[in-house]
């Protein structure tokens, strides 16, 4: 039961990119020259139990969110997109999932981290579930580390998949905090998450906080 319980919540905080986001500018991203000079300003996403902090041509997109729920995407508490010409594919979403409940012990299945699993079971459920959802994303593993930030441990996560034949790479972060899953994703065409915009898109990552 702990175990089946455990997969479905990761689906869901997994499944959280609505795909008409992403689908409909990936190729486009591919054939669009950054324009981006030097450094650009940043933007601080605070909230009542999270912050993160995203370059400036990220903007929060304007949709109908139901008390944090958005059809079709369950438990998404926020959706960024880049802004620049060419790349809305790249997009920025939060999860919330709160934990559910062990039906011998009444308690949460999930009050730390650290009850989802080690690091590395944690990678190889996120990669696993990517390639369940999407045929052919040929999801590959490529990191997965964990730190402790303020006494909450943080599992951060990336792989490559491919969306429409087009390289892309995931990064993510996990964390239980007050009985609740938060996934943050970070969701980039191949060659600007690994070449010269790759620490910034790391930082974005690192930015996030439960508070």
């Amino acid at each position: 039961m702990v175990g089946v319980a455990r997969s479905v919540l990761f689906g869901a905080a997994a499944c959280v990119l609505a795909e008409s986001f992403v689908r409909e500018d990936v190729q486009a991203s591919e054939d669009v020259e950054d324009e981006t000079v030097g450094a650009p300003p940043l933007n601080d996403f605070t909230f009542k139990t999270f912050t993160l902090r995203a370059p400036g041509f990220y903007k929060e997109v304007d949709v109908d969110y139901d008390k944090g729920r958005l059809s079709g995407a369950n438990g998404l508490e926020l959706l960024i997109r880049d802004s620049r010409f060419g790349l809305a594919g790249n997009t920025i979403t939060l999860s919330k999932q709160g934990s559910p409940i062990d039906p011998n012990t009444k308690q949460p299945l999930f009050s730390k981290t650290e009850d989802l699993g080690d690091v590395d079971a944690v990678a190889e459920k996120l990669v696993a579930g990517e390639n369940q959802r999407n045929k052919g994303a040929n999801a590959i593993l490529k990191e997965s580390k964990k730190g402790t930030v303020d006494g909450t441990t943080y599992y951060d996560v990336s792989y490559t998949k491919k969306v429409k034949f087009v390289d892309r790479i995931v990064r993510t972060r996990v964390c239980v905090h007050d009985n609740v899953l938060f996934t943050l994703t970070v969701e980039t065409d191949l060659e600007r998450g690994t070449g010269e915009e790759a620490q910034s898109l790391d930082d974005i990552v690192t930015s996030f906080r439960v508070l």
